[in-house]
């Protein structure tokens, strides 16, 4: 049964977080999040 956009907006509001309708960025892919940490870490080897 899924919860309509009252009970997310109202359960968003207890969060204090987005309704999941109005988040702007979608989660990025396990793969992209990898390749993100690992040209993160390799610039602070660098430096």
């Amino acid at each position: 049964m899924a919860l309509s956009q009252h009970a997310y907006r109202r359960i968003a509001q207890k969060v204090q977080m987005p309704a999941p309708a109005t988040v702007p960025w979608s989660a990025p892919s396990m793969s992209e999040l990898i390749a993100r940490i690992e040209a993160a870490l390799a610039t602070r080897r660098a430096a």
